[in-house]
């Protein structure tokens, strides 16, 4: 099953070029300054793009319309206070002839006008890079997305982490293990095939076990969903045998899904997945779905939501993910509505305007969110 990995990186850009333009102008408040920091140590990426932007702006040529070097020395000279030195070819400050200091020679220094902000550069320079380290100590193998962002990354073994929006994963890599911690969201994960070296990627009380293969897991309030498109995973808790409970369906009546084994790497039960099976685990159950919707899985991918009999709570919140203007259900009982369809993730007016033709629904919308009430 073959899908285009989501590459486009653009918003990261727009967002750093964005924070270049708005440190090139005085005023900046210490929320402003906070802001920045706190985008810069969200991800290695943002840190990479926003050196990017500020390397193509200090490589651009100078506009037309400025006055040629001629006409600026001579400006320099003709300042009271200019202290002007003679360039090299190549730009730089040329060599200047030894000459004995004497009581009438006068010091070489700035003008007073430009230590004051040549020292606040300074300053600035260094706390930026204080905390440009502090970033990449603290988040160093940390990867997160945002609001409607979704991004691709390549591990040092190969394998390729697809990551979607609102999403947070660390990264633990050693010589017998790969493990991956989903702290929140959804990912892809394209595993490198390493029989010696184990992936493993834990979320809440889901662990999965894979050597090469791809599977979708989805971290959510209520649990975790791993869903495999390729190849076969294992499944386990991350707590003893004796408290988990394996749920059996009418096609494995005796729970014969679950096994338990020495090779396992939380000691309590595997649930085995292979390519076209998906499974839920909560604190108290693991659940293997009967008749899975694969594609609706890994829609998101494509930028892309498919929801079949979905309650509207999960709907709103799945929308929620890629949208700023968030959709709001102000009516508990709307929340248990079922949708079906197919929807594009980043654009919410085909469910509004579906919404809007149901009896006894009303919409309310701001600049900031979407109410769903009744009438």
């Amino acid at each position: 099953m073959s899908r285009k990995t989501p590459t486009d990186n653009s918003q990261v850009f727009e967002e750093a070029s964005a924070w270049f333009v708005e440190f090139r102008t005085p005023g900046q408040t210490d929320a402003t300054r906070l802001e920045f920091h706190d985008w810069l140590k969200r991800s290695p990426e943002h840190i990479r793009a926003y050196l990017e932007i500020a390397a193509t702006y200090a490589q651009m040529p100078p506009p037309e319309g400025e006055l040629v070097p001629a006409e600026l020395i001579a400006r320099a000279h003709a300042a009271a206070d200019g202290i002007v030195l003679p360039l090299t070819s190549k730009g730089g400050v040329g060599p200047t002839p030894f000459r004995p200091a004497t009581a009438l020679s006068p010091r070489v220094s700035l003008p007073n006008r430009l230590v004051a902000p040549l020292a606040t550069v300074a300053v600035a320079a260094c706390i930026t890079l204080v905390l440009l380290g502090i970033g990449f100590f603290v988040e160093r193998n940390t990867y997160e997305t945002a609001i409607g962002e979704q991004r691709s990354l390549t591990l040092e073994d190969g394998s390729v982490v697809e990551l979607n929006a609102l999403s947070r994963i660390r990264v633990a890599y050693t010589r017998t293990q790969r493990s991956i911690e989903l702290q929140s969201g959804q990912a892809l994960f394209h595993v490198a095939k390493n029989p010696a070296r184990p992936f493993i990627v834990s979320s809440g009380n889901a662990v999965v076990r894979a050597v090469g293969t791809e599977f979708d897991v989805y971290r959510k309030t209520s649990g975790t969903t791993v869903t495999v498109i390729e190849g076969r995973v294992r499944v386990g808790r991350d707590e003893p045998a004796r408290a988990m409970k394996v749920a059996t369906t009418p096609s494995d009546p005796h729970g014969e899904a679950a096994r338990i084994t020495g090779e396992n790497m939380n000691e309590g039960p595997d649930i085995v997945l292979a390519a076209g099976e998906q499974m839920t685990v909560t604190p108290k159950v693991a659940r293997k779905v009967r008749a899975p919707n694969i594609p609706a899985a890994t829609a998101w991918t494509q930028h892309q939501l498919l929801f079949d009999a979905t309650p509207l709570s999960e709907v709103a919140e799945e929308f929620n993910r890629y949208n700023r203007r968030s959709i709001v259900i102000d009516a508990p009982e709307l929340g248990r509505l079922t949708i079906s369809g197919q929807y594009t993730s980043t654009n919410t007016d085909s469910l509004v305007r579906f919404l809007r033709l149901q009896s006894g629904i009303k919409i309310i919308e701001t600049g900031a969110s979407i109410h769903i009430a009744t009438e």
